[in-house]
């Protein structure tokens, strides 16, 4: 990375990672290790340089294709994912391109005393898994493609031997063992709220004021539908720390609400994985931060004040609803 580039070239680069692949945990358990280095030799804020990290794991779990949080909110709202790419575009790329900026004028004028040593066929696997992905190819097919094409290139660069390849996937897997069990257990958990009564407590607090805002007319009921979603899957993230987990509990009432307002389920999809991301890349207790927090060594509480990104999503995810509901308004 060129000097006066350092921050904003790392968002970009965990945001391509993360887009890639499709998970921000992935991102930050891959690339924790190399940010806390470059701060180290840069002389970077920690706390800064894990915000950045933090910032773009969230952009691309949120725009990926491919990712657990995507996968979610299609199938729960019934559409496409290339349909909910499109919709995500527009709100995500303003608040990405505007932090991008920001990270730049921040980025320190040193350049980093590292020799290059990279190869471009190192970037085929995740090229590769993101065209894909944007053509449509199921996610199942994407991800074993991806992880052929990347054994390949190990045996062909001599890396690795073709007697390796099953201990190197082995050893991908169990790497996020420990996620999958969490996962699991937040899974098993959220069950119980839902079955004791919890989430519903939610669910029809959410709709009645629903219900009652559209009765008094005070903005359009698309606005009220889109707030609400956003309100419900937030509320659910804050009480499962878990993205993925909070889209597929609230997904069944985001969908009623669409419904009942009349929101294109694209939409209904878009806000659904956006607020998600939002409220799971500034909560302390995320397994993202933690995972940072763990390496950096820093409290949890100053990486959420750092995570600049989810911040910025959240004012232009609210600025778009606003401005659709006035474009609506002088459009009827």
């Amino acid at each position: 990375m060129p000097a006066g580039f350092l921050l904003a070239g790392f968002f970009v680069l965990s945001s391509l990672m993360s887009t890639a692949m499709g998970t921000s945990v992935g991102t930050v358990a891959a690339l924790s290790a190399i940010a806390l280095g470059m701060a180290g030799e840069a002389d970077i804020h920690l706390g800064l340089m894990a915000g950045v990290l933090i910032s773009g794991a969230m952009f691309g779990d949120n725009l990926s294709l491919i990712s657990d949080t995507s996968v979610a909110a299609t199938s729960t709202q019934d559409c496409q994912p290339r349909e909910k790419f499109l919709e995500n575009f527009k709100i995500v790329v303003p608040a990405a391109v505007g932090l991008f900026l920001i990270y730049w004028v921040m980025s320190p004028g040193a350049p980093l005393n590292i020799t290059p040593d990279f190869s471009v066929w190192m970037v085929v696997p995740y090229l590769m898994i993101f065209i894909l992905a944007l053509l449509g190819v199921p996610v199942l097919i994407v991800l074993v493609v991806g992880c052929l094409i990347a054994g390949f290139l190990g045996i062909y660069f001599r890396q690795i031997t073709m007697v390796d390849l099953p201990g190197v996937y082995f050893d991908g897997f169990m790497s996020l063992l420990d996620f999958m069990l969490l996962s699991l257990a937040i899974s098993g958990l959220g069950m119980l709220v839902e079955k004791s009564g919890g989430l519903s407590l939610i669910q029809n607090a959410v709709m009645e004021s629903v219900s009652n805002l559209m009765k008094k007319k005070t903005q359009s009921q698309k606005t009220i539908g889109e707030l609400a979603i956003a309100v419900l899957v937030s509320l659910s993230n804050l009480a499962t720390a878990n993205n993925t987990i909070a889209i597929l509990l609230s997904g069944v009432a985001a969908r009623s609400i669409a419904e009942k307002t009349k929101i294109v389920k694209k939409r209904a999809a878009s806000i659904l994985d956006i607020f998600s991301c939002v409220i799971q890349g500034v909560i302390p207790w995320g397994m993202q931060i933690l995972i940072i927090s763990a390496v950096f060594k820093i409290s949890p509480m100053e990486i959420s004040l750092y995570a600049f990104y989810p911040w910025c999503l959240l004012f232009v995810a609210l600025f778009n609803i606003w401005s659709s509901d006035k474009f609506r308004a002088s459009g009827s």
